[in-house]
């Protein structure tokens, strides 16, 4: 049997006998003390009880009178509001204008007792009227009934102390005046329903809550290369995903193989150069083909690095060939008897010139001049390194690595000038990676790699000392809201501007699944991309493009036109976004960034599109309107989406309160009268799994009338946890 049905009225009893039965706690250890002993009686007895004491002479010390509580209190429990559980009987306190006719007749009909109180005087009488009721009110909704009440009496002088909860009652001192009113016992339930609705007219009407996070338009597929976009496409039709995934993935492939072999100069005159590396990732919620669609668009570089091991395998063939090393072996001989005969040839020379100068004469004797018979030994170094020499257009031999650590990773750059993409999973693992102990210099590498052109010196016992001079890493990989949340707000004391790195991070509006799609991979379009990807991986730029003595990259520049639409947005993007005074600061950095994303993108598509020309040797030429103009709207584009990522980390609380708000309609909270933070936490929702959150979000949903705040628990383990409750309107 539980607290409520221990006090749960007898619906045999009826309220005009005596002999019902009044539960009430007795107060122990004098006025001031918390301990309590709980207890029941008649009301008959109770009645005549208070009669004999008040017809007695008064006593010495009227506090030492006992105190009544007229409540029921958890087991066990002290005198604390937080323990009642409910309400047995309604005092009344008068001790102003106590007129007793006006108390006689606003009471008429119910039974109740009235006595003097200690302080009262015959000039200035107080009076208590303890009123038993019917049935017992429940501790939450007493001070609305009691209200209720008192209001409907109309009683001046009213004694506010007495609507406490917990609040000691005296008996009568003595010497004063008693009676007991006859009628029926209070019935609570008309006044609590007014009090419910009083008090459900006043709560605040609760107001939208959890700020949404911004729009961002869909990739309009124009944006993506011509001979990439059926490839692209069709892949993300197949996948059931956002064609973004797609698309990123593919661009920041492409960005691996032509990497560090070619750069833009983005301005007429300035020797700044951009090289086209790019970092990429795509967030979206679980299971939204995220992996698999990057894994499609990797497959790409999975066959150039096939095609690259089979030519490596060809030159070894060759090399091991036997009439190969008989050649070899020949060239080296007739190498060495060229090196001796010029040496030779040397040293007659100045041995000439010496006679001439001594003798005198302008003639050499013939004797002392000798005709070479072989071959210059330059000329013969050439066909020797030809035999091994790969064929023109041969591909690196790596494009893409996993998980790798940083002195891996330099050995790979070493090996492969033009670059390597890093692809991981898990993106945010990747960031959170280079926070580890023991990785302080990871975050500084890559930060260097970002660049694309810039050189990493390391030093490692075994490999001595190394320098690494193309930099050169594209960075791919997929994660989750959550996570980016995470990483965002831990983050947010020491912003190094490292997430601002990733140029193409996209977080796009997912579809509803619509059934299993089953068709066949549309090969041409396939192949047409891949036939991209492998001429600008065998393409000699070195042999295309610019070059000057102050710089060893190959570079294009813009044509006249695409230089004029490059200048235009480069000066809207500092006076109208970078400098905008609302502009948040994570957005700031981020387009901060985005000029080199303008010049990369801008190159990439005019490699794509002029990938036909560079395949029969011509040079690609400058780079062209249209594919500036197509990287000014992926830069618009990207934008949207960066306002929308960093939205994740500085609208948390929001979000948050929005989750908890979401929960709260769905009826996760139905089953607690009253909750506390650590209650919400503790269920590891998402977005409300950390308390600073947490007490945020219920911060926000107090404020927003969603919530309401009640007493604090009792007891010293639990002082200063605010208990909250659903405003009952959440659900109206």
């Amino acid at each position: 049997m539980n607290a409520l049905e221990k006090i749960a009225p007898n619906p045999g009893m009826v309220t005009d006998t005596l002999d019902r039965l009044l539960r009430y706690a007795l107060q122990k250890g004098g006025v001031r003390s918390n301990q309590i002993e709980s207890a029941e009686t008649r009301w008959d007895a109770l009645v005549e009880r208070f009669a004999q004491m008040q017809a007695a002479p008064r006593v010495a010390n009227p506090e030492a009178a006992p105190a009544l509580i007229f409540a029921e209190f958890k087991p066990g429990s002290t005198r604390h509001d937080a323990n009642v559980i409910a309400m047995t009987a309604l005092v009344l306190d008068i001790d102003k204008e106590a007129d007793l006719d006006r108390i006689r007749a606003a009471l008429a009909g119910w039974e109740a007792a009235i006595y003097t109180t200690k302080r009262s005087t015959p000039t200035a009488p107080r009076l208590r009227v303890i009123l038993p009721l019917a049935a017992p009110v429940p501790a939450r909704d007493w001070i609305g009934t009691y209200r209720q009440f008192a209001m409907t009496l109309d009683l001046p002088g009213l004694d506010a102390c007495a609507e406490k909860l917990s609040q000691p009652f005296l008996a009568p001192p003595g010497g004063g005046h008693f009676e007991r009113l006859p009628g029926d016992w209070l019935d609570p339930a008309p006044f609590i329903a007014a009090a419910r609705q009083a008090e459900y007219d006043a709560l605040p009407q609760p107001e939208a809550i959890g700020q949404q996070l911004p729009a961002v338009p869909a990739l309009d597929t124009d944006l993506i290369p011509a001979p990439l976009r059926g490839w692209v496409a069709d892949v993300a039709y197949r996948m059931q995903c956002p064609v973004d995934y797609c698309a990123v993935g593919a661009l920041v492939a492409l960005a691996a193989v032509v990497g560090a072999a070619v750069g833009i100069r983005p301005k007429r005159k300035d020797d700044w150069l951009v090289i086209p590396n790019l970092w990429g990732g795509i967030i979206g919620p679980p299971s939204k083909k995220k992996t698999p669609s990057l894994a499609e668009m990797l497959k790409a570089l999975g066959r150039l690095e096939v095609a690259a091991k089979e030519g490596t395998q060809q030159a070894k063939a060759v090399a091991a060939d036997p009439e190969t090393k008989i050649k070899q072996k020949l060239l080296k001989k007739e190498l060495e008897a060229a090196i001796k005969a010029e040496r030779e040839e040397a040293r007659l020379e100045t041995e000439a010139d010496a006679y001439v100068e001594a003798k005198g004469k302008k003639e050499v004797p013939s004797r002392q001049r000798r005709i070479l018979q072989v071959r210059p030994a330059a000329i013969i170094k050439a066909e020797l390194a030809a035999l091994t020499a790969p064929p023109t257009g041969t591909l690196q031999a790596r494009f893409r690595t996993n998980d790798v650590t940083i002195e891996a990773l330099h050995d790979l750059l070493s090996a492969n000038p033009r670059g390597i993409l890093v692809f991981r999973d898990e993106l945010v693992g990747l960031l959170k990676g280079w926070e580890k102990q023991g990785h302080e210099q990871d975050r500084a590498f890559y930060l260097e790699a970002w660049n694309g052109h810039g050189s990493f010196p390391l030093d490692r016992i075994g490999r001595g000392h190394v320098i690494c001079d193309n930099m050169c890493v594209s960075i791919l990989g997929g994660t989750q809201p959550d996570k980016v949340r995470g990483y965002l707000y831990q983050a947010r004391q020491e912003n190094d501007g490292l997430l601002q790195r990733f140029q193409l991070l996209v977080y796009p509006d997912t579809a509803a699944y619509t059934g299993m799609v089953d068709e066949y991979p549309d090969a041409a379009a396939r192949d047409t991309a891949f036939a991209v990807f492998d001429t600008l991986a065998r393409a000699d730029f070195a042999l295309m493009g610019e070059t000057d003595r102050y710089g060893k990259i190959p570079h294009l520049r813009f044509a006249d036109a695409a230089q004029e639409v490059f200048n235009a947005w480069y000066d809207d993007l500092h006076l109208n976004q970078i400098e905008a005074p609302e502009a948040p600061p994570l957005i700031v950095e981020y387009l901060s960034k985005q000029p080199k994303t303008f010049a990369a993108l801008a190159l990439l598509f005019h490699l794509i599109d002029r990938a036909d020309a560079i395949r029969q040797g011509l040079a690609p030429g400058p780079v062209s309107e249209a594919a500036a103009r197509r990287a000014q709207g992926w830069c618009s584009y990207l934008a949207a989406h960066a306002r929308r990522v960093f939205a994740l980390g500085q609208m948390l609380q929001s979000q948050a309160a929005g989750e908890l708000a979401r929960r709260i309609q769905a009826g996760a909270l139905d089953g607690l009268e009253t909750f506390t933070a650590r209650d919400i936490y503790r269920k590891q929702w998402s977005l409300l799994d950390d308390p600073e959150i947490v007490a945020q979000a219920l911060g926000e949903l107090t404020e927003a009338g969603w919530l309401l705040r009640d007493a604090q628990a009792a007891g010293w383990q639990m002082r200063g946890h605010v208990r909250y409750r659903v405003n009952p309107k959440v659900k109206a």
